[in-house]
């Protein structure tokens, strides 16, 4: 199968029959669930409570734009937020000691850029599983970033939180870097032979090297993506919060990515999905735990809701990967 017979392939499963009545059942279901909401808590819908998920979720989806990427390619990136974690903490940790901004930035972006190669060529040229390997940079990283920050906070300086964490008219600036970030890679990922080469690699990697894609090369990229976007989305979320420590990556926020992921299209099989899916996704995760403090469920209930949420979305996916084959 070359690149072609692939793309008319993946054309015709996403017109296959059970697929659109599989979809179709699910936007039904969504629909149903929105009126309820509607229904039992319309204070959710009012404008400020929506804009203030909609600006949470700018760091997930950021980090899920990257988590995307890689998933497409088959493979599935652990430690997302973790160097979002650990580039946020040095990055705060610099702009405290030279009170430099562009330091601060460098440092966060040189970080997430390095662990996302080392990511890359773990999978791509040592031949580790993306699994064993991205937990080993979340470990690492996690460690890291407690020996920074001595379990404390650090702030950020104010001219940092000014530039990256105010409002330009009416959107805030983690929304604007939210939409430069998807727009741009959606971009890359449906427009461009490097987009149709990740796909190609997550749908028969073998068949991909046969065609002449340069699948170890693409590997890297890809990785190298997903640790720039946890760099934009370490900047977004300290400017947001002031500060940098280890509650900026909680134990559910990677669960919490790749659920976006996968709720935006994405599938843990590879081959599918698109960035602009990302946001939706996003806003469905932070939106449900909004809902459930609103129903005034404690901390812990919520952990374990979502947990079952995150069981069912693997399950939809795997049945929408069925779905899809023809």
């Amino acid at each position: 199968m070359n690149i072609k017979e692939y793309f008319t392939k993946k054309e015709k499963a996403f017109s296959n029959r059970k697929d659109k009545n599989f979809l179709l059942t699910s936007v039904i279901l969504g629909v149903l669930f929105l009126v309820a909401i509607a229904i039992a808590k319309p204070q959710f819908y009012a404008f400020r409570n929506l804009s203030s998920i909609l600006i949470q979720s700018s760091a997930v989806a950021i980090m899920a734009a990257g988590q995307i990427y890689v998933m497409v390619s088959g493979g599935i990136d652990l430690s997302i937020p973790s160097v979002m974690m650990l580039s946020g903490c040095i990055g705060a940790y610099t702009m405290r000691e030279t009170e430099n901004i562009m330091l601060g930035v460098l440092a966060i972006m040189m970080i997430a850029i390095l662990l996302g190669l080392f990511n890359g060529f773990s999978v791509a040229k040592i031949g580790i599983n993306p699994f064993v390997a991205t937990m080993i940079t979340m470990i690492f990283s996690n460690g890291l970033s407690l020996r920074v920050t001595k379990s404390t906070s650090i702030p950020v300086l104010p001219k940092f939180t000014e530039l990256f964490g105010k409002y330009y008219g009416p959107f805030h600036a983690n929304i604007i870097m939210m939409l430069v970030c998807l727009i741009i890679l959606q971009f890359l990922l449906t427009k461009t032979a490097f987009g149709r080469s990740i796909y190609a690699i997550g749908t028969n990697e073998k068949t991909a090297q046969a065609c002449g894609i340069k699948t170890g090369k693409i590997k890297i990229q890809v990785f190298l993506i997903s640790g720039i976007m946890a760099g934009l989305a370490a900047i977004a979320l300290t400017a947001r919060i002031s500060s940098s420590s280890l509650s900026l990556a909680s134990d559910g926020t990677s669960l919490d990515v790749i659920a976006a992921a996968i709720v935006g299209g994405a599938s843990i099989k590879g081959g599918v999905g698109t960035v602009l899916g990302a946001l939706i996704g996003a806003f469905i995760i932070n939106g449900l735990s909004n809902l459930l403090v609103l129903f005034g469920i404690d901390y812990y209930t919520i952990q374990i809701i979502k947990g079952a949420v995150f069981i069912f979305i693997t399950w939809f996916d795997t049945i929408r990967a069925n779905a899809r084959r023809v």
